[in-house]
């Protein structure tokens, strides 16, 4: 049982002959009665303050661990989070890879098919030119040859003999010779038929090319062989008097 300070305050001697002094013994237990009411007062108040602390580490300590456990919370959000947006990155990216080769090969093939398209239109023009070249030379050599022919048949003599030949008066019809006027009549007739005749072939053969022509560029006027027979009905019925077969030249 641990002491006191009133146990050792009070504590009681015997008394024995040649003893100690019983007021010395007696003051110096009032004074470790003191010392140790003193000792026991700061204990209490170590203990107290012992507690105290122990408490305030056990705040910390607890403090520190829940710190601890929020860093490790809050690094395990950050990795996840970290790698969510990694993830979403990758992700993000390759969709824009994805779509950028498709604009890209989209494009180029579309490009591919547009120059496909103008070379073979070119080559398709060219073709088309060369064509029309042609055409358009044998037309011209055509058309050159009848307009020579025209005038051949312009200048022919037969022309001359025609106009300078003399206008019998009928009067002067009755006393010429009937056989002598038949041969005239006759002559005359040959020189016509011969001029107007002349030209027919040449004109049935430029109407090919003309068509050619026509069909290949219809900005172009063109040259064409009409008859009377290619004429509207109304125009037909009612012929001019100077109307003659010939060649148009017709604007499509």
């Amino acid at each position: 049982m641990a002491v006191t300070p009133n146990d050792i305050q009070n504590q009681k001697f015997e008394t024995h002959f040649r003893g100690y002094d019983v007021d010395q013994v007696q003051d110096f237990l009032d004074q470790v009665a003191a010392d140790y009411n003193d000792l026991l007062l700061r204990n209490q108040q170590l203990e107290q303050s012992l507690k105290e602390s122990q408490e305030r580490v056990s705040y910390f300590t607890d403090l520190k661990d829940a710190l601890n456990q929020s860093i490790i919370v809050a690094q395990d959000a950050g990795e996840r989070v970290k790698a969510n947006a990694h993830q979403e990155a990758e992700l993000t990216k390759a969709e824009a890879q994805k779509k950028a080769d498709t604009l890209v090969r989209d494009a180029t093939n579309r490009s591919n098919q547009i120059l496909t398209d103008a070379t073979d239109r070119s080559r398709q023009l060219t073709v088309e030119a060369e064509e029309l070249r042609k055409s358009t030379r044998v037309f011209h050599q055509k058309l050159q040859v009848l307009l020579e022919s025209q005038l051949a048949m312009v200048n022919a003599p037969e022309w001359e003999t025609l106009l300078n030949q003399a206008v019998v008066d009928p009067a002067d019809a009755r006393f010429t010779d009937n056989g002598n006027n038949a041969d005239v009549q006759t002559d005359n007739q040959e020189v016509v038929d011969t001029v107007v005749a002349e030209p027919v072939e040449e004109v049935n053969d430029v109407v090919a090319p003309v068509d050619e022509v026509t069909d290949n560029n219809n900005d172009q006027p063109v040259f064409q062989h009409r008859t009377r027979d290619d004429q509207p009905e109304e125009q037909r019925e009612a012929p001019a008097d100077n109307e003659t077969d010939g060649v148009t030249i017709v604007f499509p």
